[in-house]
């Protein structure tokens, strides 16, 4: 009883780290928190005359968006803020596990896809062979159906939406911008990336076990869960069981938008 009206005075009057915790979480959701360090001198920097801000227009938001994709990865010990919300404890800590929880079980799902072909990444370091790749219609950083899994309706369709840059190369794959996606198309790019990077390695037997080995089957459990919904959506509509890749990745940008 007496837990329960102390609820109910906290919510008739919130303390004030309350309410700073809140406007905080909300910062963090919108990618908006106040930069301290090397990025705020940054940002600063940017903010001294009119010839930086035009160079450098966004400086925060670009960094959170980055913070947040590494904090969503096996990365996320890089991050500073992921290391201090651990240092922290109590909910931001258990927010933090849950980032780097989930996002880990993500990235292996999205692993599987880069080594099916499903999503690319930067491609190849050396510069002939990713103009031989141009070429031939490959893009980089961008999800891919395959051909029959689209139509001219529906490229037309992501041609409305903004940086989404559908195209086609020569074997009737569209290719579609990852750019289009942002911020759940991050631990993609991230995926794609280091998948393509451990195929041009010596030890391809190794690193194909890593990709290969990818829980897949952790996309019914991720597509449960409300905030990675549309993380989710996504891997299911490039995955070879998805019946539908057209109308899941509709239904992915429906959620998005």
């Amino acid at each position: 009883r007496r837990a329960a009206e102390r609820i109910v005075e906290i919510k008739k009057n919130p303390p004030p780290e309350v309410d700073a915790s809140a406007v905080d979480f909300g910062k963090m959701l919108t990618f908006s928190r106040e930069l301290d360090g090397f990025a705020a001198g940054v940002q600063k920097f940017s903010n001294t005359n009119v010839l930086t801000k035009t160079t450098l227009p966004f400086v925060r938001t670009p960094t959170w968006l980055i913070s947040e994709g590494l904090q969503y990865s096996y990365f996320a010990p890089l991050s500073k803020q992921w290391r201090k919300d651990m240092a922290a404890g109590g909910a931001k800590r258990d927010l933090a596990l849950a980032k780097f929880g989930l996002g880990s079980m993500a990235m292996s799902a999205l692993t599987s896809l880069a080594v099916d072909g499903r999503i690319t990444g930067g491609g190849p370091g050396n510069a002939d062979l990713r103009k031989v790749y141009m070429r031939d219609g490959w893009r980089p950083n961008s999800f891919v159906l395959n051909a029959g899994e689209w139509d001219d309706e529906f490229k037309a369709y992501l041609e409305g939406f903004p940086r989404m840059d559908p195209s086609v190369g020569k074997n009737g794959k569209l290719y579609i911008s990852l750019r289009g996606f942002d911020p759940i198309a991050a631990p993609f790019a991230m995926a794609a990336s280091y998948v393509e990077y451990a195929r041009y390695e010596d030890d391809q037997d190794l690193t194909a076990q890593v990709g290969l080995g990818a829980l897949f089957g952790l996309y019914e459990y991720i597509g449960q869960s409300p905030f990675m919904q549309t993380l989710g959506g996504m891997v299911g509509a490039l995955g070879n069981q998805m019946g539908n890749p057209k109308q899941a990745m509709k239904d992915v940008i429906n959620i998005m938008t």
